[in-house]
């Protein structure tokens, strides 16, 4: 930066024309600066709101996929808590659902750097919340899922004995307030998310259609991930 050197001076009104325009050239160089930073940081948090859209969009159908198993996991716990009272057997492979983690990673990048104090405090805790209730989404997710593999192991069982009988009935019980909070929780959500998703290509494991294994393994056709009506039996 090329700062104006003061020429030797004469009286009073020379000296301050003298200061005057160094002022003035420091101030200006100095709003430049700033301006450029400005301009980086508005396109840096563009963006991030850009990315995390996308990621919101992709939790959505995560979650859709999800929600699209519900009827088929309430019939098949039905069934088997049945089974485990004495009941009959259950038709078909009792499969795990197909339960995908929401994203993290957009956001994770997002907070590991400055980004994030550059928002409006507004929008900064938006995202907190909204980081609070997806974290708290992965967790069910994480114990719906150690769940479901109790319950197939001990299905798989072809003369389960009492104490394996009892254990499934747990497990079944444990899934069934599991999925509740699910539903609950990924309400809210998806109400919170809609407005901040942008669109864009699904992820491949959603449009390779595989969620529906589930609910096909019992004779029931999954609605389409988009779809809010029950599952259909074949």
């Amino acid at each position: 930066m090329d700062i104006h050197k003061p020429k030797p001076w004469h009286g009073l009104r020379e000296f301050l024309k003298e200061y005057l325009i160094i002022v003035v050239g420091v101030l200006t160089a100095l709003g430049g600066e700033q301006a450029v930073e400005a301009s980086h940081w508005s396109r840096q948090t563009g963006e991030a709101r850009h990315a995390l859209g996308r990621e919101f969009s992709i939790d959505i159908a995560y979650l859709d996929s999800n929600a699209s198993q519900n009827d088929c996991m309430r019939v098949r716990l039905d069934q088997l808590e049945q089974w485990a009272r004495g009941g009959p057997r259950p038709a078909g492979e009792t499969l795990r659902p197909i339960l995908f983690y929401l994203q993290t990673s957009t956001r994770n990048v997002i907070n590991s750097g400055q980004i994030t104090s550059h928002f409006p405090l507004g929008e900064q805790v938006r995202n907190a919340q909204l980081a609070s209730i997806l974290d708290n989404q992965i967790g069910i997710i994480v114990d719906e899922r150690k769940t479901w593999m109790t319950i197939s192991a001990l299905a798989s069982q072809p003369v389960p004995d009492e104490v394996e009988r009892r254990s499934l009935r747990q497990a079944v019980g444990e899934a069934r307030a599991l999925l509740i909070r699910d539903e609950n929780n990924a309400a809210i959500i998806r109400r919170a998310l809609t407005p901040l998703a942008i669109k864009g290509e699904l992820p491949l494991a959603l449009a390779a259609g595989k969620p529906g294994a589930f609910c096909r393994a019992m004779g029931m056709e999954p609605p389409s991930s988009s779809s809010t009506g029950p599952a259909q039996r074949r």
